[in-house]
This record gives C-alpha cells, sequence and structure tokens, in this order.
C-alpha cells in the first residue's frame, strides 16, 4: 500500500494544468501574524478535473481522437430539478473561451508502484455556496456555434466535437441536447451520492467522462454522442487500482490487454464501471475511483503481424476475474492463460445478430450490447460478470428501419468478438492471490442488451430495457469456440414507446 500525500498543482507548457495526485510536501511561511484571525469563509471553491481512461484509442481501437468542446459545469442540491428549474449553481464558467478536449488523451501518466495519478485540469470555481449537490450538468459548444472563443478547432471547418478516426480523417460527433440542457450526471452516477462543498474549503472534482461507451455510429456512418459520465470528489489519497497483466507461462507482459473494472448492478450482475487497454509494459492504472470493493476482468487476443485486427490471432488468452479487489490497491499481478496447446490458438469467437425494438410504433433506440458469463469467488456463490469484447465490437448501436427488419420494428445488427475459452477466478488476497485452472472445453456464454432512448438522457421506455439469450439462431446452447461464427438468437424489446 501506499503513503498518502498532499494535493498539489503543476503547471506543464501550454498552460495546461493538471492534478498531480502525488507530490511533494507543500512548504509552509514564517512571519508575523495578525492577533485578530480573519473571518470565516461563507463560501467553497471547486477544481473542476477531466478524465477518461479508454479502450476505443488506435492502434487496437477505431479512434485516434474523440474532441469534444466544454463550455461549463453546473450544479443543483436537487436531484429532481429540470435543466430550466431554480437552483442550479456555475461550478465553472468556460462560455467566453471554452475547452476543447481530446478525451483519449486524458489516460492518467503513472507510476504503477505508488499509484500516481494525473488528471486534466479544466479550472476552478471559487465564491460558490457550500452544500450537497445531487446532480451535475456539463454542457458542450454546439457544432454551429458561431463567435465561439475556441483558440484552436482540431475538427474540421464546421464543428466543435468530432471524432479522429485512427484509418485517418475527422467526422462529426453530432449532439443532442448536450450544448442546451447539459450532459445530466444524476445522484447515482456521483462517487457517495453528491458533491458536498464545505464553506472555507476546496473541493477537488473530477468529471469522468467514458468516452467509448458515449460513441454509437448510426446506420448512414454518422457518429453520434451518447454521454456516459460520472463525477465525484477526488480525496487527498486516491483511491486507485493499478497493476501488470502478464502471460501466465512466460510470465511476459501483454500489452493491449483488455482491463474491465466492474461491480453488480441491482440485478447482481457485474456492469462495467471503467475500462482500459494496458499500455506497451502491460500496466495499468484506474483513478480514480470511489472507496470499495471491485471485479477486475482481463482478456487479451494478440494480432500477428500479417494479420487485421481482431480477426487474426497470434495467441488468444483466458480471461481472469479478480474478486473483491479494493480501492487502493497498487502493484497487482494478473496473469492470463493462454490457449490451446503451446499458447497457440485460432481467432476469438465471433457472435453476431440482431435487436429489434417494436411498440406504438417503430422506435429508435441505442443499445448497449454486453456478453455476460459466470465465475465464482473463494467461498462464495457464483458471479455473472461482463465479458471483455476485443476492439473491432459493435458494442453500441442504434435500430433503424431497414428493409431487412420486420414489419413495424426497427433493428440492428452487431458483432462481439469474445474470448474462446472458459475463466480463470481468483478472490483478492493482500498476501498473493490464488486463481482457479480454466475448465476446458468451448465456454457457454449470454449476450445482454439494455435499450436506451437516443435522445443522450440514457433512460428507456421498453416494457423491458434489458433483454439476453444464452441461445444460437437454432435454439442451441450458445457455445464459443476458437475462430467460430456464431449467430445468436433474435434480442427483441417491445413495448417501445
Amino acid at each position: 500500500m501506499r503513503h498518502s500525500k498532499p494535493l498539489c498543482l503543476a503547471a506543464i507548457a501550454g498552460g495546461i494544468l493538471f492534478i498531480a495526485l502525488s507530490c511533494g510536501h507543500g512548504s509552509s511561511s514564517s512571519g508575523s501574524s495578525s492577533s485578530t484571525p480573519p473571518p470565516p469563509s461563507t463560501t467553497a471553491d471547486a477544481t473542476i478535473s477531466l478524465s477518461d481512461p479508454g479502450t476505443c484509442a488506435s492502434p487496437s481501437g477505431p479512434f485516434a481522437h474523440v474532441w469534444v468542446t466544454i463550455t461549463k459545469v453546473t450544479a443543483n442540491v436537487s436531484a429532481t430539478a429540470g435543466p430550466t428549474d431554480s437552483g442550479w449553481v456555475t461550478l465553472l464558467d468556460l462560455t467566453s473561451k471554452p475547452a476543447q478536449i481530446d478525451l483519449l488523451s486524458l489516460t492518467p501518466t503513472t507510476s504503477t508502484s505508488n499509484n500516481a495519478c494525473v488528471l486534466n485540469l479544466l479550472g476552478t470555481g471559487t465564491g460558490l455556496p457550500p452544500g450537497n449537490y445531487q446532480q451535475v450538468r456539463l454542457y458542450l459548444l454546439a457544432n454551429n456555434a458561431s463567435g465561439t472563443g475556441v483558440s484552436s478547432n482540431n475538427c474540421a471547418a464546421g464543428f466543435f466535437n468530432c471524432v479522429g478516426l485512427a484509418t485517418g480523417g475527422v467526422g462529426e460527433l453530432q449532439l443532442t441536447s448536450e450544448p442546451t440542457t447539459g450532459i445530466q450526471i444524476p445522484t447515482a452516477e456521483i462517487m457517495g451520492g453528491g458533491l458536498n462543498l464545505v464553506a472555507g474549503q476546496t473541493a477537488n472534482v473530477n468529471l469522468d467522462f467514458s468516452a467509448c461507451a458515449s460513441i454509437v455510429q448510426e446506420s448512414n456512418g454518422d457518429y453520434r454522442l451518447k454521454p456516459v459520465l460520472y463525477a465525484g470528489t477526488i480525496p487527498q489519497t486516491t483511491n486507485a487500482i493499478s497493476g501488470t497483466v502478464v502471460d501466465n507461462n512466460t510470465k511476459g507482459a501483454i500489452a493491449n490487454a483488455v482491463v474491465l473494472v466492474e461491480q453488480p448492478d441491482s440485478s447482481g450482475i457485474d456492469r462495467v464501471v471503467e475500462s482500459q487497454l494496458t499500455a506497451s509494459d502491460g500496466t495499468f492504472l484506474f483513478c480514480p475511483l470511489p472507496a470499495g470493493n471491485y471485479d477486475l476482468v482481463v482478456a487479451a487476443a494478440l494480432p500477428t503481424p500479417v494479420s487485421v485486427p481482431p480477426i487474426g490471432v497470434g495467441t488468444a488468452y483466458n480471461p481472469t476475474v479478480t474478486f473483491s479487489t479494493p480501492a487502493g490497491t497498487a502493484s497487482l499481478t494478473i496473469p492470463l492463460v493462454p490457449e490451446g496447446a503451446n499458447g497457440i490458438s485460432s481467432s476469438p469467437t465471433k457472435f453476431t445478430g440482431t435487436v429489434s425494438t417494436a411498440g406504438a410504433q417503430a422506435v429508435t433506440v441505442d443499445v448497449d450490447l454486453s456478453v455476460l458469463h459466470q465465475a465464482t469467488p473463494t467461498g462464495g456463490s457464483p458471479v455473472q460478470f461482463t465479458v471483455p469484447s476485443f476492439p473491432g465490437s459493435s458494442s453500441n448501436v442504434e435500430t433503424g428501419s431497414y428493409i431487412n427488419c420486420p414489419s413495424g420494428t426497427t433493428c440492428a445488427t452487431y458483432n462481439l468478438y469474445v474470448p474462446a475459452s472458459n475463466p480463470s477466478a481468483g478472490t483478492y488476497s493482500s498476501t498473493g492471490t490464488t486463481y482457479s485452472t480454466p475448465d476446458s472445453g468451448n465456454v457457454a456464454y449470454t449476450v445482454d442488451a439494455q435499450a436506451f432512448v437516443d435522445d443522450g438522457s440514457n433512460t428507456s421506455d421498453c416494457s423491458f430495457s434489458d433483454v439476453s439469450t444464452a441461445l444460437n439462431s437454432g435454439g442451441g446452447t450458445l457455445l464459443a469456440a476458437g475462430g467460430a461464427l456464431v449467430t445468436v438468437q433474435t434480442l427483441a424489446f417491445t413495448g417501445c414507446q
């Protein structure tokens, strides 16, 4: 475990500030003090930072950049206040000089030996009313804005929010209500259930913008923002989890492994809280995290030099699950077991299928897709967890009206590339985690779909917002096998309005 260190600010070239949660001790100055102490402050300050550990960055993912242009951050002590209701406080106002941020450049610069964490600082708001704020809204600059004050626009002329493709070129990131009503971060997505601003103190507020989960490619090829954000105050001592992913046999580091940090949802299914790819030396760092325990799920499929990812694989690995890993854990070593004889395996399994919606009218919805499986913690009951999907998967799709959709429905097709092997599992121990040997044979998976209204609100108005299947299109068990193409039974949402 690392020792806690005081918070400090550092400046770098270009005027961009970073919050560094691992730094030298501050110094105090001596001198005469007034016999009359100053009156206590009745207001609070807040520094606002931004983070995004992403898995969709090139070379493994489709994007080189995800640029968004931020104008302001507001908050309200009421959890139910609408965007035009009273009580909104501007935590940070950038409207005169909006900040254009590349979300894929925000992965913390780290030293995994001490869980150092570096986050991009947007700015500091002063003179704020104290209180426990129950929701936050992040506003973006409209793509068609004029006279904006943006000093350097990295997007093409005519818009200010965009994706830079790994293959070259820039595509507009289409917005819905983000410039007018902001991106809502409700109480459920705020660490500790609220932002507590205390009179006379400065709160360090971090916004975690999950860029990779926030981009939907529409049926016409355009990109649209469906924002997924979390917020919270950063303690002086960082709650980080860091480590290295290695080959179980050679002990060599594995680059570009997919690492998922998960916690159970209301139904007990482990859902992804954050995700990222390991660095070239196999390391990863998630920071900051709320205090608590997390399940880490890791998998990797390494492309051969002559292949086009993710189809060709030189070495594929079984997933590894580390249960009950506490925030604040540093220098984990997570082993991945190579599939097949001599560590050589064919490609991951490719699941392909269709999602459809039916209701009073043909409704377009956003659908988040994932693959689920079970593993058992030491001395516990089986836990259904989210399996890593490799780059190239279409995990976020938008339904539309196509010629092959059933009458009265909208639909979309998807592909998910997943490990073709059973997991290894262990429960975290500070003295060393022991992992089980993966079961042999094909692995049985469940494909899960969650539907949301395509207005950026992350709400659903279908009869059931979550549907899943463990069957293939022929009605048999949904089994994964190396290099196999498996068609999944259609996932149908009904009662959509």
